[in-house]
């Protein structure tokens, strides 16, 4: 976080909480800032629509936080509460805090000493290792002949690792794990469901849960294995049935399902190639411009923090 050591209120939010508030206050989505003799501070936070954000401190503790925000009225603690925490920090009163931010000067300096020795111990060490290509450049320097040699070699005595190579080279096999997993998503929609296709409350929880092993088992291994396009289908799959599911979310399962999809959204795009980049974009331009539940925030996210190619930009402004 911003600090040597985190703020005592911090400790109210979860990580992810943390760095999309930090990153609403750095965007310049707080607005309408006022301070009360009591300390309660009260915002206008936009994010999906414009959010009624109050807190207060207590020293350094929070003392009471509200928002009229899904996430926040089924009883979380939301990234516009941190937003509005962290335009008063850094705005309004960047000394409330200095006290958690101190450290012993002494320390650091020791810490910095034995950083160097260390450095000058491993220069001869980084020297030679600094003439070892590394593996892309090996990669780069081999033949296609003396790649495909490697393969068979490798392959033929790693079961696991052939299996692999094929469940990423084989279109037939991808093309089954698609259908298999859908259905999957399907199974469990129909499971949770009563006759009329409603989700009642008493359900809603299993419902979530069991969406979430199965992003936990099955969709976020994908992005591990390459399958970067497979996982995208998968989770725009999912994505457009939750925004469509009739469910009593009293306990804001839709908006957790939305915060999973919204991170593993970001892990695909992490490692996207170019056209898979663009395949990504057009989705999320789609959904940008209409009606899509608690996930019109999740693509404004996705499109806000991501795409920073050339060709990306311009269609972002618009």
């Amino acid at each position: 976080m911003k600090g040597l050591y985190k703020m005592d209120w911090e400790g109210n939010f979860s990580e992810q909480t943390l760095e999309r508030g930090y990153d609403y206050f750095q965007r310049g989505l707080v607005h309408d800032f006022t301070q009360q003799d009591d300390g309660t501070l009260a915002a206008t936070v936009f994010g999906t629509e414009a959010y009624q954000v109050t807190v207060k401190l207590n020293g350094n503790r929070l003392e009471k936080a509200e928002c009229d925000c899904p996430y926040a009225t089924g009883g979380h603690k939301c990234k516009h509460m941190v937003a509005v925490l962290d335009y008063y920090e850094n705005r309004i009163n960047p000394t409330a805090f200095d006290d958690d931010d101190e450290y012993d000067g002494d320390e650091d300096d020791d810490y910095y000493e034995n950083d160097m020795e260390a450095e000058e111990a491993d220069d001869d060490e980084d020297d030679f290792e600094s003439t070892i290509p590394t593996t892309r450049e090996a990669i780069d320097m081999a033949s296609n002949a003396q790649i495909r040699e490697f393969l068979k070699y490798a392959l033929t005595r790693n079961p696991e690792l052939a299996v692999e190579f094929q469940m990423r080279t084989n279109k037939t096999v991808i093309k089954r794990r698609n259908n298999s997993y859908r259905g999957m998503i399907d199974d469990i929609f129909s499971m949770c469901m009563d006759a009329s296709g409603f989700i009642d409350y008493d359900t809603a929880d299993l419902f979530e849960r069991q969406l979430s092993d199965f992003i936990d088992k099955y969709l976020k291994p994908l992005v591990e294995e390459g399958q970067g396009t497979l996982a995208f289908k998968l989770t725009s799959y999912l994505v457009e049935e939750l925004a469509e599911v009739d469910i009593d979310d009293s306990n804001g399962e839709i908006v957790m399902l939305a915060d999973e999809t919204a991170d593993l959204l970001k892990q695909i795009l992490a490692e996207a190639d170019l056209p898979l980049k663009r395949t990504i974009f057009k989705w999320c331009q789609k959904h940008a411009t209409e009606k899509f539940g608690a996930f019109e925030e999740v693509v404004e996210d996705i499109l806000f923090d991501n795409f920073e190619e050339s060709e990306f930009i311009q269609k972002k402004l618009t």
